[in-house]
């Protein structure tokens, strides 16, 4: 984290990794050719490079919902719960699923981070 502008707003770093070998385990069990994977404050990409996936806003939007609430919850509270509730409801109605989609459109969720190499 880092301390910017005159009210020291504290932006969340965010790295990203192409062709992470954990994306690729993700990609074949989802059936999917793209994937990203959050665990804690990296994105983890498969079958889609850096530059194209931070062109796909809604994308974006939706896996740093995943990086805030690992930050909100903590990193093993929240894969516990994550898997919790993957179990309970499958995975489209994960409710950490239903909220980083619901973040796909909030124009405000980017303005608390930055991306790092």
């Amino acid at each position: 984290m880092c301390f910017c502008g005159p009210n020291y707003i504290i932006l969340q770093k965010i790295k990203i990794k192409e062709n992470a070998l954990v994306a690729r385990f993700a990609a074949h069990n989802l059936s999917s050719s793209n994937v990203a994977i959050v665990f804690g404050k990296t994105i983890y990409l498969h079958g889609v490079t850096r530059n194209q996936f931070l062109q796909q806003t809604p994308w974006v939007r939706h896996e740093v919902a995943h990086v805030l609430q690992y930050k909100r919850h903590g990193f093993l509270p929240f894969l516990f719960l994550y898997i919790v509730s993957w179990i309970k409801n499958g995975y489209y109605n994960n409710r950490f699923e239903v909220e980083a989609r619901a973040n796909e459109n909030n124009t405000s969720i980017l303005n608390s981070v930055i991306f790092v190499k």
